[in-house]
């Protein structure tokens, strides 16, 4: 789920450690009264400053002597609490309330400093000095301490709270703890539970509702999230305004300021619990209303009905998200040749008539509505490629450059432009192989793996593969397999298997090892499995081809004719 935002757990105990701080930098140096004092301050912050705590704590324990003021005694404690030394602190404050008993500030400071040691029974003895006084949460936090420890983990403290005092502040905390735990049921009860006393204490939680929201949508009550969002009476959008996105007082469909962080909630809720046009309302109403968040086009065009919907909406998107890697890449790879868009788009044609009667104004329904089907073309996805690369400071700058040589990998001639694109990003990175310590890194450690294997470059492949923070299986049972381990690279392809989009190498990688072994049955059928697994024309052709040479090595040479002719007939340009 979306990264929550941090729970306030024990409001009270934020407001009295910031009074017990400001007891410290209250004290200047009107307070310091006695000139021997000063004095012996100046020799201490000095051992300070040259990184002698030892000398300065000494000091500071020779202070006692010439302390005549309660500033005195408190500028004492500030240093040795900033020093690190909470003992000897607790000890110059008890020495303090010897000389000024029952004194408010002094042990206030001395509580603070005994709960943050976890000794809040022993704070006890001065928690009645505190009370009626501006320190009075202080004391408040110490009683509450004593009686649970602040390290208190269990949600059934916290729910136990709720049910006998009614301060929703304790309902929520319960809640966090649970979900903290992984149970999400138990933190949906937990909102659902009604309090004891039948009085609830008045408390602003801010989003509370987003957050009961987020429970119910992680416990999998997504039927729940659209109602506490108060979503539920969303009616579907017919004709024209399901078009645009809203109709004439769509507005009033939603809660007033709903905060987009809520609607793509309810919006992923809505989908998941088989509302798809709910969802989709959502995406689109935001996103026609100048949505600031490129996820809404981008679910849209994810369920979009039709192409033409989905094709639109992807270039709505990176009009105004150039750089937004996830619309992006779903719109460069739906790509298709110039010269053979039907093998795409069987209803596509191109008419070399057209250009000209558009030039004369003339547009038929055919041309309309070839119009509307016409699929993305290298130059679109070339043009989307250049605005999102042109981004300053883009977030998705790796992943934007790796996508654009990817592009070029999949069109003839453009090899050694992407090699070279390749390796600039690589040397930037510091080294041939950057760590994998990031996403980002992680992200350019695969695609250089990928690159050069695709590239049939095993030199470079094994270099970065040799120095890879980490190997997805398929790859490290190819470095497996060229280092003479077969029996280990085999197990790594037999774990890529499980992974679909490297199932197609895994299958070709087993095929290798069972051809290198003399098992040229289990060969074919592996590198026939890889063939069909595979997604582009180039590596099928490649696979079956070499399903047909392991056929032909059991004699069955009909039927390497027959694979060798549909291996041709995929990549005919391959084969010379």
């Amino acid at each position: 789920m979306r990264v929550r935002r941090s729970v306030m757990v024990a409001a009270g105990t934020v407001f009295a450690a910031l009074l017990a701080a400001a007891v410290f930098f209250s004290v200047n140096r009107a307070l310091v009264s006695d000139t021997g004092f000063a004095a012996l301050l100046e020799k201490a912050d000095a051992e300070i400053s040259a990184g002698n705590p030892s000398r300065a704590l000494s000091l500071l324990k020779k202070g006692r002597r010439r302390a005549v003021s309660t500033g005195n005694w408190l500028s004492l404690a500030k240093r040795e609490i900033a020093l690190s030394s909470p003992e000897q602190a607790q000890d110059t404050l008890s020495a303090a309330l010897d000389r000024f008993p029952a004194n408010d500030r002094l042990s206030a400071v001395l509580v603070y400093v005994l709960l943050q040691e976890g000794n809040a029974a022993a704070a006890e003895t001065w928690l009645p000095f505190l009370d009626g006084t501006e320190f009075a949460p202080l004391a408040s936090w110490a009683r509450l301490s004593a009686a649970r420890p602040e390290s208190c983990r269990d949600p059934e403290v916290y729910a136990a709270a709720w049910r006998f005092s009614g301060n929703p502040v304790f309902r929520r905390d319960a809640a966090v703890l649970y979900a903290a735990a992984g149970d999400y049921a138990q933190a949906r009860l937990v909102l659902l539970a009604p309090a004891e006393t039948g009085n609830t204490v008045p408390a602003e939680i801010p989003d509370d509702a987003l957050f009961r929201a987020y429970v119910a949508y992680d416990a999998r009550y997504f039927s729940e999230v659209p109602d506490i969002l108060g979503l539920s009476g969303l009616r579907p959008l017919t004709g024209g305004a399901a078009e645009s996105g809203a109709d004439e007082g769509a507005e009033n469909m939603f809660p007033a300021q709903l905060p987009l962080e809520a609607a793509l909630l309810a919006a992923d809720a809505f989908y998941l619990d088989g509302k798809t046009e709910a969802a989709d309302q959502i995406w689109r109403y935001f996103a026609a209303s100048g949505g600031g968040d490129p996820l809404l086009f981008f679910n849209h065009a994810l369920y979009a009905s039709s192409w033409p919907e989905k094709r639109d909406t992807l270039e709505a998107c990176l009009r105004r998200f150039p750089d937004y890697y996830p619309a992006l890449a779903v719109y460069v790879r739906s790509a298709v040749p110039a010269d053979s868009p039907d093998r795409f788009f069987p209803f596509y044609t191109e008419n070399a008539a057209v250009p000209s009667l558009e030039e004369a104004g003339f547009v038929s329904a055919g041309m309309e509505e070839d119009f509307r089907n016409r699929p993305v073309t290298l130059p679109d996805a070339r043009r989307a490629l250049d605005a999102a690369l042109d981004v300053q400071e883009s977030p998705y700058a790796v992943p934007v450059r790796l996508e654009n040589i990817r592009f070029l990998c999949f069109q003839s001639g453009k090899d050694a432009e992407a090699r070279h694109l390749l390796w600039n990003i690589l040397e930037e990175s510091g080294r041939h192989t950057p760590p994998g310590d990031s996403p980002e890194n992680a992200l350019l450690e695969e695609f250089a793996l990928w690159f050069f294997a695709s590239q049939d470059d095993y030199a470079v492949f094994f270099t970065l593969a040799e120095n890879a923070s980490a190997l997805p299986p398929v790859y490290e049972g190819i470095w497996k397999a060229a280092a003479g381990y077969p029996e280990e690279a085999q197990r790594c392809f037999a774990s890529a298997a499980a992974v679909q989009e490297d199932a197609w190498a895994a299958a070709a990688g087993s095929a290798v090892l069972m051809r290198q072994t003399g098992d040229y049955t289990g060969a074919a059928d592996y590198f026939t499995l890889a063939a069909d697994l595979a997604g582009s024309a180039a590596d099928k052709s490649r696979l079956f081809a070499a399903a047909a040479e392991a056929f032909a090595q059991q004699k069955a040479y009909t039927r390497a004719a027959d694979m060798l002719r549909h291996a041709v007939s995929l990549d005919p340009d391959n084969y010379g």
